[in-house]
C-alpha cells in the first residue's frame, strides 16, 4: 500500500524513507529509482503501514461541473487528482471519467482511505 508524497526543498530519498520508517526496497517497488531525481514539488510515491491505502473510485463527468467541482466533492488536492489521472495538467471534458481518491475517517483505525 502507498501514498503520493509531495516533495519539499532538502529532501532526499533517504530523509523520506526514514520520515514514513519504510525500507528502501519498499520505496524502490513503487518508483523507478533509476530514472528518480528529486526535485521540489514533485509527486512520488511512498510505502505506508497496513492501515493506511489508497483507493480509487471512478467519477463520470456532467457537462457543468468543474475541478473546484471535483476537488470539493471528494475533499482531494488538485495534484493528487492530476496524478492519478497521469496528466500534466488536467483538463476536464464532459462524459470523461476520472479517479478520484476516496477518504473518509474511521473510528477504529482513524484517517485511511479507502474505495467506497
Amino acid at each position: 500500500m502507498s501514498n503520493f508524497y509531495k516533495t519539499r526543498p532538502g529532501d532526499t530519498i533517504s530523509k523520506i524513507i526514514e520520515k514514513y520508517n519504510t525500507s528502501f526496497t519498499d520505496f524502490e517497488k513503487l518508483n523507478d529509482i533509476k530514472k528518480l531525481t528529486l526535485f521540489n514539488q514533485q509527486i512520488i510515491l511512498v510505502p505506508l503501514p497496513e492501515n493506511h491505502c489508497i483507493k480509487l473510485s471512478q467519477h463520470r463527468l456532467t457537462g457543468t461541473e468543474t475541478i473546484a467541482d471535483i476537488l470539493l466533492k471528494y475533499k482531494v488536492e488538485y495534484d493528487a487528482l492530476k496524478y492519478f489521472n497521469n496528466l500534466p495538467q488536467l483538463i476536464l471534458n464532459e462524459n470523461q471519467i476520472v479517479n478520484v481518491e476516496r477518504k473518509f475517517i474511521s473510528p477504529v483505525l482513524g484517517n485511511f482511505t479507502i474505495s467506497i
